[in-house]
C-alpha cells in the first residue's frame, strides 16, 4: 500500500525508489554467469565464410574505403602503431559508419559506452601472408574474448581482415577485449623458426585488446517519470 507521500507501508520507500531497486535487482543477473557467445552468422566481415559479407550490403562503399586502409603495406609494416581492437557505438550500419571515422577518419575511439545501448566491436587484421577468420567470440564477467585463427595462405598471397561483431548489451563496469590466435596446426608448429615468424605476425598484423567502461545509466526525471 502506498500513502499519499508515494512511500511503500512495506519498506518505507517511495514508489521512485521502489521502480529502481526493481531495475537494479533484474539487471543483476547479467552482470554475471556463463559466457554468452555471439553467433557467427551476426558478424559482418569480408567475406568469410558463415559470416555477413559486408560487400553485399548498402555499406559496402564506407567498407571499401576502410579496406584501403587496413590494404597499406606501408603502415602493416610500421611498428610504432601496433592495430588495436575498438568498440563503436550500435549495431549494423551504425557501426560500419563508427569503424570508418576511426580507421579512415583517424578519429579516437570512444572509450566509454552507457549501459543497455547497443555497441560493437571492431577486429580487423593489417594485410599480410596470413589469412584470418573469427571462430569464436564470448562475453561475460568483463571480458569480451575473442578467438580466431590465423593461417598463412599457400599461395603466397596477401589479404587483410575486418570484422564487426555486434555486442550484447553490457552492464556498467570495467571491460576488457582479448583477442587470442588459434595455435597454428601441428604440422607448421614442428618448426620452432616457422611458429616464431608466427607469432611475430600475430603481434605485427593483427589487433591487440582494448579497454574501455560501460557507465551506468543516469537516473533522472526523464529516465525515471515521476508517479502521477
Amino acid at each position: 500500500m502506498v500513502d499519499g507521500l508515494g512511500k511503500s507501508d512495506r519498506f518505507g520507500l517511495g514508489d521512485r525508489e521502489m521502480r529502481l531497486l526493481m531495475v537494479l535487482l533484474l539487471a543483476a543477473p547479467c552482470a554475471a554467469g556463463p559466457p554468452v557467445e555471439i553467433k557467427l552468422d551476426s558478424i559482418l566481415s569480408n567475406g568469410t565464410h558463415g559470416t555477413v559479407d559486408l560487400r553485399e550490403t548498402p555499406e559496402a562503399p564506407l567498407a571499401r574505403e576502410i579496406w584501403q586502409v587496413i590494404n597499406d603495406f606501408e603502415a602493416a609494416e610500421s611498428t610504432e602503431n601496433p592495430p588495436k581492437s575498438f568498440l563503436v557505438s550500435g549495431h549494423g550500419a551504425e557501426s560500419v559508419r563508427g569503424a570508418h571515422r576511426v580507421l579512415v577518419g583517424k578519429q579516437e575511439p570512444e572509450q566509454t559506452f552507457i549501459e543497455g545501448k547497443k555497441c560493437s566491436l571492431v577486429f580487423y587484421a593489417r594485410v599480410s601472408s596470413l589469412f584470418a577468420k573469427v571462430e569464436r567470440v564470448a562475453v561475460g564477467n568483463g571480458v569480451i574474448k575473442v578467438e580466431y585463427s590465423a593461417v598463412p595462405q599457400l599461395t603466397k598471397g596477401f589479404a587483410s581482415y575486418l570484422a564487426i561483431i555486434p555486442l550484447p548489451t553490457l552492464p556498467a563496469g570495467d571491460w576488457r577485449v582479448d583477442t587470442i590466435a588459434k595455435p597454428l596446426p601441428d604440422y607448421m608448429a614442428r618448426n620452432p623458426d616457422g611458429v616464431a615468424t608466427f607469432n611475430a605476425a600475430i603481434d605485427r598484423y593483427f589487433a591487440h585488446g582494448c579497454d574501455f567502461h560501460v557507465k551506468a545509466q543516469a537516473w533522472d526525471d526523464k529516465a525515471v517519470p515521476d508517479p502521477k
